[in-house]
């Protein structure tokens, strides 16, 4: 795909005709199958790699280089995402079994009437 920090022209070439048909052609079945190529070329592995490429070379559109920044945006968020349900999901078992270790005290005891005794009372 890049050779020395130079994107191919054959890894490029479909995907700049995808970009190009989404921005200009006005026949809906094109426009779907280049999005539609789009959105597999997104979850490739090679995404990552092309897009940065893209933005490094300086003779493509703004359209182009919009695409490649977009696609780097949604890899970025998609991995945050999924780092932080990693992290979360370890913590949210560790909590739920606090939580479900204390038994419910019932209101009326008498516990809870003493509590309740020691609150200041209003007095208007």
């Amino acid at each position: 795909m890049a050779a020395n920090g130079v994107l191919a022209q054959e890894a490029l070439a479909p995907i700049l005709t995808a970009v190009n048909t989404m921005q200009s052609s006005t026949d809906k079945e094109q426009k779907q199958s280049a999005a539609d190529y789009l959105d597999q070329f997104q979850k490739t592995s090679e995404a990552w790699n092309t897009c940065i490429a893209i933005l490094q070379t300086s003779n493509l559109s703004a359209q182009m280089k919009m695409f490649a920044a977009t696609t780097l945006k949604g890899e970025v968020a998609m991995k945050r995402t999924r780092f932080i349900e990693a992290q979360l999901t370890p913590s949210k078992a560790k909590s739920s079994s606090i939580f479900t270790s204390f038994r419910r005290i019932p209101s009326h005891s008498s516990e809870t009437r003493y509590s309740r005794s020691l609150l200041p009372t209003r007095t208007e």
